[in-house]
């Protein structure tokens, strides 16, 4: 294979692998630092809500809008997990996970109260709003 052709096939693989770099599922990680903006994300992405909380003090992160994903442009794989910090002692905080995908394109408000869910009225309150394109 003469130079030139390498070096065409080489520039071929490059511009492919360009053009489709932003095809690719990506993940959006938010936390409490985003709360109250407006996010961006595409069909097939990955949302992550990351929440901080200690779970041994019985207070809880909870999704509190929408009441239900069924036709929202969201689903979701893992609606909340509850992950110590790592090499934390009994009692230590941790991060309350919310995953979810985007389905299809739309607009949804996701809402979290930080309460003990006996009680009335939360401690905390995290708000995003996802734009899926």
């Amino acid at each position: 294979m003469s130079r030139y052709r390498v070096l065409a096939l080489i520039l071929l693989l490059i511009a492919a692998a360009a053009a489709l770099s932003g095809c690719l599922p990506e993940t959006l990680r938010l936390t409490e630092a985003q709360d109250g903006s407006i996010q961006e994300a595409r069909v097939g992405d990955t949302i992550q809500v990351r929440l901080r909380g200690n779970a041994t003090t019985g207070y809880e992160w909870i999704r509190t809008s929408p009441s239900s994903l069924e036709g929202q442009p969201i689903s979701a794989p893992t609606e909340r997990l509850y992950v110590p910090d790592k090499g934390s002692v009994v009692g230590a905080p941790g991060t309350f996970l919310f995953t979810y995908r985007a389905k299809h394109p739309g607009t949804v408000t996701l809402s979290y109260d930080h309460l003990r869910t006996w009680e009335d009225e939360p401690i905390d309150h995290a708000s995003f709003i996802l734009w899926i394109h």
